[in-house]
This record gives structure tokens, sequence and C-alpha cells, in this order.
């Protein structure tokens, strides 16, 4: 089952070189994902900060973007004429 994601921290720890991305599903009910790869960790803030509503699937272990029309970056950056 998806949980619509509330809100959302994250850690990059240098020494060790792993992040995480800390996960508010419902209030005060949180899942903490943790990656060694950097780019992993980069992926999910840039779909945490730029989509919407994205979900956390707590069977799967992963997040997904919410249903949204193709082409809707490519409308909003389009000039006025």
């Amino acid at each position: 089952m998806a949980n619509k994601i509330l809100s959302y921290s994250a850690l990059w720890d240098f020494d060790d070189q792993k992040g995480s991305v800390t996960l508010e599903y419902e209030k005060g009910k949180f899942k903490t994902l943790e990656s060694s790869d950097s780019n992993q960790v980069l992926l999910a803030l840039d779909m945490l900060r730029n989509e919407g509503p994205v979900y956390l699937d707590l069977n799967r272990n992963y997040i997904r973007l919410g249903k949204e029309p193709v082409g809707t970056w490519d409308k909003r950056k389009k000039p006025d004429n």
C-alpha cells in the first residue's frame, strides 16, 4: 500500500559515504531509506523537491510519483506570445 509523503529530511555522511532520506508518511510515522550511492539519494531528493504528490510503498521499499499529465513541464516553461 502506498502512503502519501507529508515531509522529508536528508543526511549525507561524508566520513562513511552513506546517505539517508527520512520520510514522514503519516503524522508521527517515519521511514528511513539508506544508500551508499549518492545518485540514489539525489534522485530521491529531486523527486521530493520537484514533483508531487510523491508516495511511499512500505511493502516494496520504494517511492513513486503520483499521476501527472504528460508535458506539464513544457507548458509551464513556454513564454507567453
